[in-house]
């Protein structure tokens, strides 16, 4: 019987030189799928996109697709023709345009939540919601995985892993996979430690038995008693044996101990407390021309304020962030307490295209020597020794991400403006900062699309919206829930 899957993956593998990105990858993908493909940074999951799409070719296997002139791929970062007066919201947008055109049958979405803003997400959910067509998604985005996608492939260490439902089921099935397989290994740990005790028992037995049929006899022992205890002796010895070879089967066929996943450790510590406000603005405004971004606008943040600077694609969200910097002129009053120096994290590695240096020699441009500490803490963040030697310009976005990250921990900021922080972080890096994060004393300001981090971490939100810059006391969530009309408060 013929199969009605519209794609079928047979054993693929695929290397580059020495580095193996998988092996014998098997899967399927069914019409009308909606189907979210997660992993670690530098696993192959944009490889395997473009591999499907017919761009590459896999090493061995076989790849079936019912009409590959109808596949489309939306690459991570769009570059579109004539496209560079636009915003990062503004070219996905129009990619993701040019995917959705000509009535695909499979669209392949590398990170197609990038730059966009919630109304934007919330867009393109309804969008996918309405295809026909299979669709195969790579995304660090939660939330979009939640509202997409029914089945979750994980490709991790070379090998594909299968969980139903959206991105909170598969962390829920993820975590009680792991909790199961230490039970049976628990257990199989106890039934070998017992097999081990019987068989040193029994060792020792047969040595005093294999002793006392050697000596001579103190007390008349006769020859047939010798002899019955050097029957004893060699069966016992048989035993000690067999149950060796069943320990060694139960080693070789036992499951390995499970590894939880690698623990990301950042740290970061803002210096001792300079006073309670860290910045006010009182009728700030900003004009181009007759064009108004914002006016009569007033807050206050308060060292250890956690904001979330939150709009759309162009209410003014970068052109705050300068005025803050002192980098854009403005009118109205913006006074920053002379004992904060807020660090930005940008969101783009213009600073990395090109460069020569290591990322080793660009950390020490950045903050001077890096010693034992701190070798052990960009370890910890995972970046290895090995990451020292390379180029950073040959690193992969999360891993670049991670060297942008390095700097304000190894500095230790006390004020940080984050843009799109888990822009690129695979989703265990990102849980892993918003726990930091959570913990850090010092203020924040973050730009991020990502519901998730905002929901898990400001504590406030400016809201820049219909050319007013709107403070809101409250978390995130329930910004979400009382003014955005969307999701529930947690």
């Amino acid at each position: 019987m013929l199969s009605m899957s519209l794609l079928i993956a047979d054993q693929l593998s695929l290397s580059y030189g020495e580095t193996q990105l998988f092996h014998d990858l098997s899967f399927t993908l069914e019409r009308g799928e909606r189907v979210g493909l997660v992993g670690p940074n530098g696993a192959g999951k944009s490889t395997l996109l473009r591999l499907i799409s017919g761009e590459i070719a896999p090493d061995s296997g076989a790849l079936r697709i019912e009409n590959r002139a109808a596949v489309r791929l939306l690459h991570q970062e769009a570059h579109l023709g004539g496209a560079e007066t636009l915003s990062g919201g503004e070219r996905t947008r129009a990619a993701i345009s040019e995917a959705l055109s000509g009535s695909p049958s499979l669209l392949l979405l590398d990170e197609p939540t990038n730059h966009l803003d919630l109304d934007s997400v919330r867009h393109l959910i309804q969008r996918l919601r309405d295809l026909d067509c299979a669709v195969l998604i790579v995304s660090h985005d939660r939330y979009f995985l939640d509202e997409t996608v029914d089945r979750i492939l994980e490709l991790e260490e070379g090998k594909l892993t299968e969980y139903w439902g959206g991105y909170s089921d598969y962390r829920e099935q993820k975590a009680q996979d792991f909790e199961s397989r230490v039970h049976r290994w628990t257990e199989s740990q106890k039934r070998r430690k017992a097999l081990e005790e019987d068989i040193a028992a029994m060792r020792r037995r047969a040595e005093v038995a294999h002793r006392k049929s050697t000596e001579k006899p103190s007390d008349g022992l006769k020859m047939g008693k010798k002899e019955a205890a050097r029957a004893r002796a060699k069966k016992m010895d048989k035993k000690v044996k067999n149950d060796v070879k069943r320990l060694q089967r139960m080693i070789e066929d036992g499951e390995p101990e499970p590894e939880a996943e690698k623990n990301v450790y950042f740290r970061l510590e803002g210096e001792a407390p300079h006073g309670k406000r860290v910045l006010e603005a009182k009728d700030l405004a900003k004009r181009f021309g007759s064009r108004v971004l914002f006016e009569n606008a007033s807050f206050t943040l308060c060292r250890g304020d956690r904001a979330a600077l939150y709009g759309g694609n162009g209410t003014g969200k970068t052109t705050l962030i300068r005025m803050l910097l002192g980098q854009e002129p403005y009118e109205g009053d913006l006074w920053l307490s002379p004992t904060a120096h807020p660090h930005l994290l940008e969101q783009d590695f213009a600073a990395f295209e090109g460069c020569p240096l290591s990322v080793l020699q660009f950390l020490q441009q950045e903050l001077g020597a890096v010693g034992g500490e701190a070798r052990t803490m960009l370890n910890n963040l995972g970046l290895s020794a090995r990451h020292m030697n390379q180029r950073v310009s040959s690193l992969s976005f999360g891993e670049k991400m991670k060297v942008k990250l390095a700097v304000p921990m190894l500095r230790r900021e006390d004020f940080l403006i984050l843009d799109e922080p888990t822009n690129h972080l695979d989703l265990h890096t990102r849980e892993q900062l918003e726990e930091t994060l959570s913990a850090y004393n010092g203020t924040l300001i973050v730009v991020s699309h990502d519901v998730y981090l905002l929901r898990r971490l400001c504590t406030r939100v400016l809201y820049l919206n219909d050319e007013r810059i709107l403070p809101y006391p409250a978390p995130f969530s329930r910004f979400m829930a009382e003014c955005l009309r969307f999701g529930k408060e947690e």
